[in-house]
């Protein structure tokens, strides 16, 4: 199967000038030397000698070594698509493209006879792990196990990518008798590269900045980085945290193809700080998520003695249960403990380029690509010796998992948006790609006297220990030190209605939730339509009849209408009979709209309401069409700065200027009603002409600043947020050095969610369907309120903790603290958010807080109270 034509033809069509930037340094790449000279035995086992001279090496079909240099993306599926071509031990199945355009696959590996029956085997598989009739099961000595090898989802992590074509290679053309009895008794797939647009983003800075000669210094260009890393994707997201929300397209791609093949293990390969060694799965042990058994972390140790035999044979240093744990729920390695799978870590100590100086001496390319290899290796001859063990442990695991759902006290969990379908939509979407399954109800209606749906998760179904995972709000911890965040409550990042039920809703349906119907908007123009901002569709509409040249205003008391007895603040209304919107694409915008999501969309014929502001009140403000920068560049956060371009790009599909704060040049603010500013370190990073910045904003433009750059604008000559004191560690008298160690790391906050307190009157409240918004923290930084009290629109309540680990020392800092907070600064305004509102793409709960800062943030004039 061609995955593409080929990567000329792909520039191409993408209409990226790459050329100049990705060819030139692979013509010079034959006069480069080697850091050192090795050939393809320096990387296979030495105890095969026989491979098939038809099959194509890596070498014979790249022109290079893998080693010599790094790897671009369309080098490696032209490589798998001739090991396809060639060997009919090899398949290719696409299941995904990444944003940039490039194709993601599986390399399926196995035998003939077991390719040419893939659809048998994968029904056998399923009434193996299911099969409720003991007798009626198929005989698992018979029945091959499924071994996911996936690399690369840090593309700046190369030698996990650069293994995927020599492990190819000796699959597809090795034939000795362990490798032919492996592909009998195994289907093996290779994902060969789980991040291709940030590999390419690291292979062309390395290959660009390297010399002609091996250059070890650690301070060499080719080992530093600029902004963004390739470690990320192409909108600078962690895709090794995508595995729960799964906002991005080769994350869902690869859930169901996860889901489609039930992998029995799913080898996860990374690399790690340079000083470090090579590190293998078990983890931190008290640091593994309560819901995974025991006998998972069992047979992972099982395993890692094939890994650490191997390992110690070809002399290579290692280290496990140590840094790294099992319990974040969306990462490669640890998403499977949760569906019956063994997922196991790899780290390799990175040369980030060809060669780099380490504690432990030189570090090659080549040598990190051959400890990869060498444990994949292992994860292949320990997969076949422990088939039957994997087997008999993945029907155990959903059995009981079926017991533990029949024991759960409930039916299950209900969910509701009364004023945001496409949010719970949303959320229906993700359970589904998670194999969860969903009923549709309608319990009651809503303040516009009009029903809504609702959705009901039964407790008794297969996936019973994922679903607990993401509706948990655990606040104890066995361990409160996390590697990655302590909690992901999947309904408080939704914000949605929500609780446990004893029994079933009545008159369940199977179908998915629906859209009503719009109201059909006739050709006889109104004198005025209303939209209502409370939904996800009424943000990016109101977005896109802006840019549109079509003036609109919001509401800023609220009023009611014969058949809407309550709108509130934010209610946003369009006068058609305007003359500034005449001939404007009014109509056409919310049919538009009305097909992509759902949006209340109300006629009105008359100016006169029976309650509240009338149509003509000065109470409904006039918007301006939001033109919007954000500031990115060394020191900036990519992770906070991508979500944000994401949003803007994806979501509300607006353009959104990126200012590279690296560029020499003198940016013109005055083009931006909307300047943004990620989480940054100010004291590294500042605009060539701030004095111009300053102005800009005394002039009346809106800075939106988060994080830590809220607390350092004071760099930039803007007034900035002030820190409160630490939370202070209680101890009374010393402690041992090590102790004294843990008790820092335990005042650190990793993720957690915490109640936020919103004012749905003021302007940066519009939409809220109420004033309890859940709000997720990932810094110990808390804001000081200011001396005037209507400054913070958005606090954290008195008791704030929701789900997950935060310190009872900076639980009592962060009670009442400022989340967001309005600084007026001249004519201009700076909004201060503390965390992020859009946390990895999917706390959809709380993102329209960026919407309201850019489309509302000149209407705020914060009274001083006396």
């Amino acid at each position: 199967m061609k995955l593409t034509s080929s990567f000329l033809s792909l520039v191409c069509q993408s209409g990226h000038a790459i050329l100049p930037f990705v060819l030139f340094p692979i013509l010079l790449m034959a006069d480069w030397r080697p850091v050192e000279s090795v050939d393809l035995s320096y990387y296979l086992p030495t105890n095969v000698a026989d491979y098939d001279p038809e099959i194509s090496t890596p070498q014979a079909a790249l022109g290079f070594q893998i080693g010599d240099r790094h790897m671009y993306h369309h080098e490696l599926v032209d490589y798998f698509e001739t090991l396809a071509e060639q060997s009919p031990r090899v398949q290719l199945e696409p299941y995904a493209h990444s944003h940039g355009g490039r194709p993601l696959f599986l390399v399926i590996v196995s035998s003939p006879r077991n390719l040419d029956r893939i659809d048998a085997i994968l029904e056998q598989r399923k009434e193996w792990i299911y099969g409720i009739n003991e007798r009626r099961l198929p005989d698992p000595q018979t029945l091959p196990v499924v071994l996911n090898i996936g690399y690369g989802v840090h593309g700046n992590e190369p030698s996990a990518t650069n293994t995927a074509p020599l492990i190819g290679y000796h699959l597809a053309a090795a034939r000795d008798a362990a490798t032919r009895e492996l592909l009998d008794t195994t289907i093996i797939l290779i994902d060969p590269c789980l991040n291709p647009d940030g590999l390419d983003r690291f292979a062309h800075h390395t290959n660009s900045n390297r010399g002609r000669q091996p250059n070890a210094d650690t301070q060499n260009w080719d080992h530093i980085e600029s902004f963004p890393t390739g470690r990320t994707n192409y909108y600078w997201f962690d895709l090794n945290r995508d595995w729960l929300p799964a906002v991005h397209p080769s994350s869902r791609g690869r859930l169901q193809a996860f889901h489609k093949w039930a992998p029995n293990v799913l080898l996860d390969f990374h690399e790690m700080g340079t000083d470090s060694t090579y590190f293998f799965q078990p983890g931190i042990q008290s640091r593994t998520h309560p819901l995974t058994p025991q006998k998972n972390q069992d047979i992972t140790a099982t395993l890692a003695n094939y890994h650490a035999e191997a390992l110690d044979e070809i002399g290579s240093l290692y280290f496990t249960e140590e840094r790294f744990d099992d319990y974040y729920m969306g990462k490669g390695s640890t998403f499977p403990d949760l569906h019956g799978c063994i997922g196991i870590l790899f780290e390799q100590a990175s040369s980030r380029g060809q060669i780099q100086d380490s504690q432990n001496g030189l570090l090659t390319f080549p040598f990190t690509i051959k400890n990869q290899v060498t444990t994949s290796l292992s994860s292949l001859k320990a997969t076949r010796e422990e088939r039957l063990q994997l087997l008999h442990y993945q029907r155990e695991f959903f059995q009981e998992s079926q017991s533990m759902a029949k024991a759960h006290p409930g039916a299950g969990w209900v969910f509701s948006t009364p004023h945001d379908l496409d949010r719970l939509i949303a959320f229906e979407s993700l359970l589904a790609a998670h194999q969860i399954r969903t009923f549709t109800f309608s319990p009651g209606t809503n303040s516009a006297e009009t029903s809504f749906p609702a959705l009901f998760v039964p407790a008794n179904q297969w996936q019973y220990r994922y679903i607990r995972a993401l509706f948990d709000t655990p606040t104890e911890f066995r361990d409160s030190i996390f590697y990655d965040v302590s909690t992901w409550t999947l309904p408080l990042a939704f914000n949605l209605d929500w609780e446990p039920v004893k029994s079933a809703p009545a008159d369940l349906s199977t179908a998915p939730l629906q859209r009503p119907s719009p109201f059909p908007l006739d050709e006889d123009q109104p004198l005025a339509y209303l939209i209502d901002y409370r939904n996800q569709q009424g943000v990016k509409t109101t977005f896109a009849l802006l840019q549109a040249g079509i003036d609109i205003r919001v509401a800023t008391s609220p009023f009611s209408l014969d058949n809407w007895p309550s709108l509130p603040a934010g209610t946003i209304l369009i006068p058609t009979t305007l003359p500034q919107n005449q001939g404007k694409p009014i109509r056409e915008i919310l049919q538009a709209a009305q097909k992509e999501g759902h949006l209340p969309v109300t006629p009105l014929n008359t100016g006169l309401t029976p309650g509240g502001i009338d149509l003509g009140s000065r109470d409904f403000r006039r918007l301006n069409a939001p033109q919007v920068a954000q500031f990115i560049g060394p020191g900036v956060n990519q992770y906070r700065a991508g979500e944000i371009w994401h949003w803007m790009d994806q979501v509300i599909k607006q353009p959104l200027t990126l200012l590279d704060l690296s560029s020499a040049r003198n940016f013109d603010f005055d083009r931006y009603t909307t300047l943004i500013l990620p989480s940054a370190n100010l004291s590294r990073i500042t605009p060539r002409n701030k004095e111009t910045l300053v102005a800009w904003v005394e002039r009346g433009g809106i800075l939106i600043a988060q994080g830590q750059s809220a607390l350092e604008l004071e760099n930039w000559g803007l007034p900035a947020v002030t820190q409160t004191e630490k939370a202070k560690i209680s101890t009374g008298e010393a402690v041992p050095y090590r102790e004294a160690k843990r008790l820092v790391d335990l005042q650190a906050i990793n993720g957690a969610i915490l109640q936020g307190e919103v004012d749905t009157t003021h302007p940066l409240g519009y939409g809220f369907a109420r004033t309890e918004l859940p709000l997720f923290i990932n810094s110990n930084q808390w804001w000081s309120p200011s001396d005037n009290p209507m400054a913070h629109p958005i606090r954290y309540s008195d008791s704030p903790l929701l789900s997950g680990y935060v310190s009872t020392e900076n639980l009592e800092v962060a009670a009442s603290s400022p989340a967001v907070q309005v600084i007026h600064h001249g004519q201009g305004s700076i909004i201060a958010i503390r965390d992020s509102p859009d946390f990895r793409g999917f706390w959809q709960g709380s993102r329209r807080l960026l919407a309201n800062a850019i489309l509302f943030g000149h209407l705020i004039d914060t009274p001083k109270l006396p």
